[in-house]
């Protein structure tokens, strides 16, 4: 027997495992990494006494991590995060950045230069890499690349 107009517990079950253990749980996951590792970066940052001015900011209709500014607090910095725990290939967060993210990057410095904002001052981009050093741990590898796209 079936029912109209209702899923039977198998086809719930069903719907509901791909959600838990698929790619959208994975999504999740990679998306908790992000803002964490944002979060990570931003408070790295300001005790090397950078002021963060904003944070997913999209100059050029490119999504800017974070946007700071320098100790000379002179440079505007737009800062690329990346974020990534330990897996079997063992490549370092920042091979993320591949030749078409350094274009997005570049005309979002060339976005920001034009601004009112920007006023004349210098403006560059900065990387940073975060590694999470094991699965669940609240440990942290820094790395900032100043100016990257040099």
């Amino acid at each position: 027997m079936s029912r109209e107009g209702g899923a039977g517990p198998l086809a719930r079950l069903m719907a509901w495992l791909p959600r838990r253990f698929g790619a959208e749980s994975r999504d999740a996951g990679r998306a908790r990494l992000g803002v964490t590792g944002e979060r990570v970066a931003a408070r790295r940052l300001r005790t090397l006494g950078y002021r963060v001015l904003q944070r997913n900011a999209r100059p050029g209709g490119v999504e800017i991590d974070l946007v700071c500014e320098a100790p000379d607090r002179r440079t505007l910095v737009l800062v690329e995060v990346k974020a990534r725990r330990p897996g079997p290939d063992g490549r370092p967060p920042e091979m993320g950045i591949n030749a078409a993210k350094r274009q997005r990057l570049r005309r979002a410095c060339e976005a920001v230069r034009r601004t009112r904002f920007a006023k004349g001052r210098p403006v560059r981009v900065d990387v940073v890499a975060i590694d999470a050093v094991g699965p669940r741990t609240r440990d942290w590898a820094f790395r900032h690349y100043i100016d990257a796209l040099r």
